[in-house]
């Protein structure tokens, strides 16, 4: 990995293609000191890109990068935890476990419609947000789960105030880039 120094993801160094690249995109906001959304494939939906990027912060103690990206096919996410509980024993930290791949069925009827203009086209699609906790990183994710024909996919946010169809409308532009790398 080109002698680079192992990134730091919860006290331990970790080196690998993708704590390498969140190392270096934090490195490189850091200089720049402005407030960016990183858009990235699903090989880099995994806790140490989220754990490194979270740390990148302002002067005012802000995040600097956020992360968009699709989710791995078998994401699990977890409820908030129930509020009291009697007995003993420690606190849950985790509420209830979801495939979110099984939502697309048991919520269908909470799906949402959206138009968006994807290459010079308008698109139909559905979507579902929810804000669950990521274990990975034991923190909130905004999951949005999104049915486009018969294709389905979910994409991760790690940004809580940005509205599902900019998530939606971020992710559509790594494809773009991609036909250009083609072209």
């Amino acid at each position: 990995f080109q002698e680079k120094v192992a990134p730091i993801v919860n006290g331990r160094s970790k080196v690998s293609v993708t704590t390498l690249m969140a190392a270096m995109a934090g490195e490189l906001v850091s200089v720049v000191g402005k407030r960016c959304i990183f858009v990235l494939d699903a090989y880099f939906a995994v806790g140490p890109v989220f754990s490194i990027l979270r740390q990148i912060m302002d002067d005012q103690g802000k995040r600097l990068i956020h992360v968009v990206t699709k989710a791995k096919s078998n994401v699990v996410a977890y409820e908030d935890p129930p509020s009291k509980t009697t007995g003993r024993g420690r606190p849950r930290k985790f509420g209830s476990k979801l495939r979110l791949m099984d939502l697309f069925e048991s919520m269908a009827e909470q799906f949402e419609q959206t138009t968006i203009s994807i290459y010079s086209e308008r698109k139909e699609l559905s979507f579902l947000c929810l804000d669950l906790i990521w274990k990975p990183i034991a923190e909130k994710i905004r999951f949005v789960l999104v049915r486009d024909g018969s294709e389905r996919f979910i994409l991760m946010c790690s940004d809580l105030s940005l509205s599902p169809y900019d998530i939606i409308r971020a992710y559509s532009y790594r494809f773009k880039i991609e036909v250009s790398f083609k072209v």
